[in-house]
C-alpha cells in the first residue's frame, strides 16, 4: 500500500513518541545507588553497579569484585579478616606458658614464665603450703558491704602456719570475682591483704599486729584471682593465687609500717587455691574478741576434739546455754 506524505509523518511522531516513553522515569534502572545492585545513571545509557564494602574489609562485593584479600595466615569470616591459629585469642593477652592445648611461647635465657609473663625467677626457701584447714566468714556491713576473713591453718598442732587474706569493701575490696594485685604495700591498701604467720601459736592471740607468731610473711609479688565469691551465707569463696612470693617482714605495732626484713626468708607460693563455704559469725559471738577478762567476749579460736575434729569454739555460740572451758597444765 503507498502512504501519503500525510500518513508518513503520523507515522513518525509515534515513533517519537514510544522512544520518549522508554526514557521516562517509570523504566527500571533510574540511579538508586543502592550498593551490591546493577544502577543505570540518569542521563546516560551505561549500567553499573556499586559494591557494598562499607564496613568491611573482606570478601565478595556485591558486584563480582572483592572488598579486599586478607593476608597470609588469616581468613574472611563475615567479612573481617582474623587469624587462623585457634591459639591466637586465649593466647593474646599471656606472653608465656600453656593455657589448655596452647603454648603461649618460651622466655629468653634467664627469664621463667611468672603467671604468664616472662621475669626473673623467684628466690623461694619454702614451696606450698598445704592447709588441713580452711575458714571463710563475712561480717555485713551498715554500709552495704563487708568484711571478708579468710583464714588457711596447716599442722595438727601449735606452732601452726597460717595463711590470710582478708577483703574490705569499705577500703575498695572487690565485690565481685575478679583479679587482685597481691603486691604488698601495706595493710589498709586497695582493700585486699594476702599474709602468712609462720610459727602461729593460735586463736587466743591478735596476729600480725600483736606477736604471737615466729614470722610475718608478705606479698611482694603475685596476683589473686577471685573466681566465686558471694556476699550470702552459704555461698562460696574460691581464690587461686598465681606467683606469689612471700618475703619476710616486720611490723610497727602502734603505726603499722611494714619493713621487709633484709636477706630474710621468702616463701613462694603458685596456682594455690583457697576455698570455703561463707559464713557469717553471729554479731553478739564478736569474732575478734574484746579481752580476756571476765565478762569479755573471748575470741574465737579452734581445738582438736577426741575424735581428730577441729571445733572452734564459736561455732557453738548462742547454740548452747552454757559452755565451761578448763585449762590444765602438769609437770
Amino acid at each position: 500500500m503507498r502512504l501519503s506524505g500525510w500518513w508518513w509523518s503520523a507515522l513518525l511522531v509515534g515513533v517519537f513518541a514510544l522512544a520518549a516513553a522508554g526514557c521516562d522515569g517509570g523504566g527500571a534502572g533510574t540511579g538508586d545507588g543502592v550498593p551490591g545492585e546493577d544502577t543505570t545513571l540518569v542521563g546516560e545509557d551505561t549500567v553499573v553497579c556499586v559494591p557494598a564494602c562499607e564496613g568491611v574489609s573482606c570478601g565478595p562485593d556485591g558486584c563480582d569484585g572483592e572488598c579486599g584479600v586478607c593476608s597470609e595466615g588469616t581468613g574472611c569470616v563475615d567479612g573481617q579478616c582474623v587469624d587462623n591459629d585457634p591459639c591466637a585469642t586465649p593466647c593474646a593477652a599471656t606472653e608465656c606458658g600453656w593455657i589448655d592445648v596452647c603454648n603461649c611461647g618460651v622466655c629468653d635465657a634467664g627469664l621463667v614464665c611468672l603467671d604468664g609473663v616472662c621475669d626473673a625467677p623467684m628466690a623461694c626457701d619454702l614451696r606450698d603450703f598445704e592447709p588441713v584447714r580452711t575458714d571463710v566468714r563475712m561480717t555485713p556491713t551498715s554500709a552495704g558491704g563487708f568484711t571478708l576473713y579468710v583464714q588457711a591453718l596447716a599442722g595438727s598442732a601449735a606452732p601452726f602456719d597460717l595463711l590470710v587474706m582478708e577483703l574490705d569493701t569499705a577500703k575498695g575490696g572487690v565485690t565481685a570475682p575478679g583479679d587482685v594485685d597481691a603486691a604488698f604495700t601495706s595493710f589498709q591498701a586497695h582493700g585486699a591483704w594476702l599474709y602468712a604467720l609462720q610459727g602461729w601459736q593460735g586463736g587466743s592471740v591478735r596476729g600480725w599486729p600483736g606477736g604471737g607468731y615466729g614470722k610475718l610473711m608478705v606479698p611482694a609479688r603475685g596476683r589473686i584471682e577471685i573466681s566465686a565469691l558471694s556476699a550470702d551465707e552459704g555461698g562460696r569463696f574460691t581464690a587461686t593465687l598465681h606467683a606469689i612470693q612471700l618475703v619476710e617482714a616486720t611490723v610497727d605495732s602502734e603505726t603499722g609500717a611494714v619493713t621487709p626484713v633484709p636477706q630474710g626468708q621468702t616463701w613462694c607460693l603458685d596456682d594455690m587455691v583457697l576455698d570455703g563455704e561463707i559464713t557469717h559469725p553471729n554479731p553478739a559471738c564478736g569474732f575478734a574478741g574484746n579481752g580476756t577478762h571476765l565478762g569479755d567476749i573471748i575470741e574465737d579460736f579452734s581445738l582438736v576434739n577426741c575424735y581428730g575434729q577441729w571445733i572452734n569454739l564459736h561455732d557453738r555460740c548462742q547454740a548452747t546455754e552454757a559452755l565451761w572451758l578448763v585449762a590444765t597444765a602438769g609437770w
